[in-house]
């Protein structure tokens, strides 16, 4: 049976040999048997355990969510202040603005706490962008009463958004090694 061989692209800045040959004669016919290098399979089989890793924790992250939302307060907060993070890469420079947000429990304590998530504007022509937030600003957050969860802002993407781009990428991953596997003709 003939296998095709991948584009080289794939293995040719690593220096991997994709494929390695066996040359069998029998009286009737030579024919060639291709099989994948050793290289290839190790590096298949790390990404599809990291891809494994990624799904897990992904659904053990959304099935938490899950769980919590019922028991989440949706309380009114003020954003305090806005913490900016400078950064470059390369050539793009911009700045990441976390809101720090206060609120009131309904047990009457204030609860202060700066957003895992941001949003990055990109700096252009050295001017200053500036932040989607203003001091005093209202914003819904998410509290739960038992303390479990971190407080977080109202949204489904604060909420859901680490667990199901966890998800994406391990489905991706994984599909993708599977993909590879089935054309080196494992």
């Amino acid at each position: 049976m003939f296998f095709p061989e991948p584009p080289k692209f794939l293995f040719r800045s690593y220096g991997i040999a994709a494929w390695s040959r066996e040359e069998t004669s029998n009286s009737t016919n030579s024919q060639i048997v291709r099989k994948p290098d050793i290289v290839t399979i190790f590096i298949l089989l790390i990404l599809s355990f990291l891809g494994l890793i990624l799904l897990f924790l992904g659904l053990a992250m959304f099935v938490k969510s899950i769980r919590r939302q019922p028991h989440l307060l949706r309380i009114q907060g003020t954003i305090l202040s806005v913490d900016k993070k400078y950064h470059n890469n390369g050539d793009e420079r911009g700045v990441t603005f976390y809101p720090i947000i206060g609120y009131t429990t309904p047990e009457d304590q204030r609860v202060r706490f700066r957003s895992k998530w941001g949003t990055t504007r990109r700096v252009r022509f050295s001017r200053n962008p500036t932040s989607p937030w203003r001091e005093g600003q209202s914003i819904d957050v998410f509290h739960e009463p038992r303390g479990e969860m971190d407080p977080c802002v109202a949204s489904l993407w604060h909420l859901y958004g680490m667990s199901l781009s966890c998800l994406t990428g391990g489905i991706l991953l994984l599909m993708i090694v599977v993909n590879k596997w089935n054309h080196l003709g494992g």
